[in-house]
């Protein structure tokens, strides 16, 4: 039955719907284009120089940021500056993202500018962890300042040549849109004339043979299982199509049965599925859980150092692993009358004491086992070092750093830190090493404190 339809009208159906995807097609081509052209050619451009503003405000916003510090020395301004800056570096990122749309010049100038935004993010790690605010400031005006400076000088380029390559897109842009717009015209009308067509070849040559299995189709459609066949008595197109619906209804009543069967097997392979997700989802719940558990064992709960159990091992495991020649160095820290911080101050600004302690730690010994005894004392063990002098220099370092003032509710005191070293030539246990550390600490509180002592040094 489909086939001698297909016969009686393929000529025709052919020619219409050729002629209609064409002029389709054409006509789709211009929209696209003007679409496609204009996003390339203007929106493309006029993004850039938003991007391009927005990242020659938020730098201005910054540098005007770290002149008021340096002016006024208040935290407020730097704290400000580094929101500004974070601000730029998403500014740019925006307009980095972007770089390959432009020409090879102003890439390579994007490209250049991205490293001076890496170089003054270092910087200002390096100024935010600065408990020096003159050492701060100078580091801004010396270096800094000189990077920004690039930078605006980058934009402003930048800014130049895509106003000059936006220029030379839009006009030919411009000529494109004149004969796009002849071609939709053209196209436009040749659819009109078509869809005409269509609609009276489909309305006499289709729909009439077919209008008489209307009141068939929607029984079907309520109930084809139930419903009789059809008789088939014709011998036109319809009869044809009275067969055709006898033999989809078989096949449908059929694929009826596969798809309760079908639906009956997804359910139990659903039930299975969920069941092993819930499994999974409970033993990752387990393993977080270990992880946590395992790093509150090894880890201080204030500091985040390592606490003295875990310390211990990994020196302990430094004398088993020692090679002949191997030099490690312990340093034993204690704050100075850190009663009286709490007794001034109150506990919980004695427990931002010890964290301070501990972040110039980190800073000042940068390849060590850093760890807190408890109270306030602190510990540290570098497995291999050069020379004395290099010890001294890093405890020298971190006696500077926490050499100052510590204020809380317009309360303060003056903080100080007292450290013995000692080292491990000669040594082959590590409760004699934690021996000799002491006692040069004990030499540095007794000979009055805010100072570091080397065991090996001492009369």
């Amino acid at each position: 039955m489909i086939g001698s339809i297909k016969d009686s009208i393929k000529n025709k159906t052919a020619i219409v719907l050729s002629a209609t995807i064409v002029l389709a097609a054409v006509f789709l081509f211009a929209i696209l284009y003007c679409i496609v052209g204009y996003r390339k050619n203007i929106q493309f451009f006029s993004d850039s120089y938003y991007y391009i503003s927005n990242s020659s405000t938020t730098l201005y916003d910054y540098k005007a940021s770290m002149e008021k510090y340096c002016d006024s020395q208040d935290d407020a301004y730097l704290q400000e500056a580094q929101t500004r800056f974070e601000e730029a570096k998403q500014a740019f990122s925006d307009l980095y993202g972007r770089r390959f749309g432009y020409e090879s010049d102003v890439r390579a100038v994007i490209v250049d500018m991205q490293d001076e935004y890496e170089t003054i993010d270092k910087y200002m790690t390096v100024i935010k962890q600065s408990q020096i605010k003159e050492q701060a400031c100078g580091m801004y005006n010396n270096t800094i300042s000189l990077h920004v400076t690039d930078i605006s000088d980058g934009l402003d380029n930048i800014s130049y040549a895509v106003w000059q390559q936006g220029n030379s897109a839009y006009s030919r842009f411009t000529i494109g849109i004149g004969i796009v717009q002849v071609i939709a015209l053209i196209s436009f009308i040749g659819l009109i004339a078509s869809g005409i067509y269509s609609v009276y070849f489909i309305r006499n040559k289709i729909a009439a043979p077919v209008a008489d299995v209307y009141e068939w189709t929607r029984l079907f459609k309520d109930g084809y299982c139930e419903m009789a066949d059809l008789p088939a008595v014709r011998d036109d197109e319809v009869g044809k199509l009275e067969e055709a619906f006898n033999i989809v209804k078989a096949k449908l009543l059929e694929a009826n049965k596969l798809k309760a069967q079908y639906d009956e097997a997804i359910e139990r392979i659903n039930t299975e599925e969920q069941y092993k997700k819930t499994f999974v989802q409970q033993l990752y719940a387990e393993k977080r859980d270990k992880e946590a558990i395992s790093t509150a064992a090894r880890h201080d709960g204030l500091t985040g150092l390592y606490n003295r159990r875990t310390f211990d091992g990994l020196v302990e495991e430094f004398f088993i692993r020692k090679k002949e020649n191997a030099r490690g160095a312990l340093y034993l820290i204690d704050m100075d009358d850190f009663k009286n911080v709490n007794d001034t101050l109150g506990h919980l600004a004695g427990d931002e004491a010890l964290k301070l302690l501990a972040g110039a730690m980190r800073v000042v010994f940068t390849d060590a086992y850093l760890g807190r005894y408890g109270g306030d004392e602190f510990i540290a063990f570098i497995p291999a070092f050069k020379n004395e002098d290099e010890l001294e220099n890093h405890a020298a370092e971190l006696c500077k750093k926490m050499n100052t003032r510590f204020e809380n509710d317009q309360k303060y005191v003056n903080l100080s830190v007292s450290v013995g070293i000692a080292t491990t030539d000669n040594i082959s246990e590590y409760s004699e090493l934690y021996m000799k550390a002491d006692k040069a600490l004990y030499y540095s509180k007794e000979n009055g404190r805010n100072q570091y002592k080397l065991e090996s040094r001492m009369k």
